[in-house]
């Protein structure tokens, strides 16, 4: 589980069915999934991966009360699922693709069109390298994503009851055994690898019996030591072993916060002293706290309607032209 951020939406849909667990690489098209063109290096910066965000919510497939949740999400998948390379060739189809929201949901494997009735927790598989899940807390669209897009296979996973497909490197049985692979930690969960990328939390995989990320110092006695800031490094004993996490270097715009002792937004506009700022609208103009900072977005330039607040529960987003009956 992640240790340094909160990651508070999704985390369900990481470990069953949903967009965030699906892969896949299409020989055919299929519900309107994007082919892949040959694996190609993706340089997807920070204000890249946050754009992408506000298209994806305007079309309804990553819509949060908080935009940061977005870009905590796609840290999940790269630093704990191994996923980096995918969500960011994903990604940059979303941007490319600027307000036309059946291209920005196709580029992500999302269907055009609602398949009522049609999508359960039955229906995941793997056709080649293209994985087929529904989503089903976004209203159960059908998704197919191209897992050879990031350089991974399809394989399906056992989830407790139901099955989802995954994007991993492989399946496996249980006479797989965790190992230590380009200094990522790999293990088998129900019938996939999944993919540990011990380095992108700047920890390493010391002793892969044990199935998870360790810190990267000397030996220490972890129930005595408690996690301190020192500037902006957070030093900690993880898994009996000291580890100094730079949290400059941590995914976004962080810094060590003394009064959590943890790796938080390092601005102080918004998310100040445990309130969280939600998104919400000037005109058609999304605002948005990111890492601690204000942030805004032309909504009319982005290729969308306008800006619009949450009908129900809280947060706002792009409004969008919509793209099904």
């Amino acid at each position: 589980m992640p240790r340094l951020i909160a990651y508070t939406v999704a985390l369900t849909l990481l470990s069953t069915g949903g967009f965030i667990e699906g892969c896949g690489s299409g020989d055919s098209q299929t519900d309107g999934a994007v082919q892949p063109d040959a694996l190609a290096k993706v340089d997807l910066t920070y204000d890249n991966l946050v754009e992408a965000c506000v298209r994806l919510a305007a079309c309804e497939v990553e819509r949060t009360p908080r935009l940061g949740d977005c870009l905590d999400n796609f840290h999940v998948r790269y630093a704990y699922y191994g996923r980096r390379a995918l969500y960011e060739a994903l990604y940059d189809c979303v941007n490319k693709s600027q307000g036309e929201c059946g291209d920005i949901r196709q580029c992500v494997g999302y269907s055009r069109r609602l398949k009522t009735g049609e999508c359960d927790q039955s229906y995941s598989s793997c056709e080649g390298d293209v994985a087929h899940n529904c989503d089903l807390v976004g209203g159960g669209y059908k998704v197919a994503i191209p897992c050879a897009k990031g350089g991974l296979k399809c394989a399906l996973r056992d989830t407790g009851g139901s099955k989802s497909a995954a994007c991993t490197t492989g399946t496996c049985d249980k006479t797989f055994k965790a190992r230590c692979e380009d200094r990522k930690l790999l293990t088998c969960v129900g019938g996939a690898i999944q993919i540990n990328d011990c380095p992108a939390q700047q920890l390493q995989c010391r002793d892969p019996e044990i199935g998870l990320c360790e810190g990267t110092g000397r030996s220490c006695p972890a129930a005595s030591t408690s996690p301190v800031c020192s500037g902006n490094v957070l030093v900690s004993c993880d898994q009996n072993y000291l580890t100094a996490i730079d949290c400059t270097k941590v995914y976004g715009k962080k810094k060590c916060d003394v009064n959590t002792v943890k790796c938080g937004g390092a601005g102080a506009e918004c998310d100040v002293g445990g309130v969280t700022t939600f998104n919400d609208c000037e005109g058609d103009t999304l605002v948005a706290c990111i890492d601690g900072t204000r942030r805004r977005y032309d909504c009319k330039k982005l290729g969308f309607l306008g800006c619009e607040k949450a009908t129900t529960g809280y947060g706002a987003y792009c409004k969008a032209e919509p793209v099904y009956e």
